[in-house]
């Protein structure tokens, strides 16, 4: 990977980030991470933007932003990357999206997701987003995202975000 980021390759470039940023064969180093995730974002690589978006959710070299997380999130979900539609998925369905937040992020034309938001000076929480959560669910389920098929399935048989739906529960399960 070292070889073709190098030469400006952004899958290369979010590869190597998510390696700094979790250790793998390196040290991890969020420092890096960021830097190798900022130059992949900005060729517009998914996996990067939401790279992005999983450091900021988290505070891995950066201050906690939930909102940031949630803008990094979206625009890596609109290019369909799964782990992002998961993401947002669970922020809504945690409801830790920022309040005064007027995006839509169902991903329609144009948010590991914690959910804690205690010491968090920067966020308060919101409703619970059941449609937006299953919507979201959904698109990632859909790409074979299998966390993201068990919570679809919990709403399918809980009636969130939908009728209740056994039958639907059961196959995603």
């Amino acid at each position: 990977f070292t070889q073709a980021a190098a030469a400006g390759d952004a899958d290369a470039l979010a590869h190597l980030g998510h390696m700094w940023a979790n250790g793998i064969g390196v040290s991890p180093n969020n420092k890096t991470a960021l830097a190798l995730f900022h130059k992949a974002a900005e060729k517009g690589n998914a996996r990067a933007i939401y790279g992005l978006g999983y450091m900021y959710l988290s505070g891995y070299g950066v201050a906690r932003d939930v909102g940031k997380a949630v803008d990094f999130f979206t625009n890596a979900a609109e290019q369909g990357f799964a782990d992002a539609q998961f993401h947002l998925g669970a922020l809504y369905a945690r409801g830790v999206v920022p309040v005064g937040d007027k995006k839509d992020h169902t991903n329609k034309g144009k948010g590991d997701a914690k959910g804690d938001t205690k010491g968090d000076k920067n966020t308060q929480a919101q409703k619970k987003d059941h449609a937006k959560a299953f919507y979201n669910f959904n698109l990632a389920a859909a790409q074979g995202h299998a966390v993201a098929q068990y919570n679809l399935g919990d709403m399918h048989r809980g009636g969130e975000g939908g009728p209740v739906d056994f039958a639907e529960a059961r196959r995603l399960y």
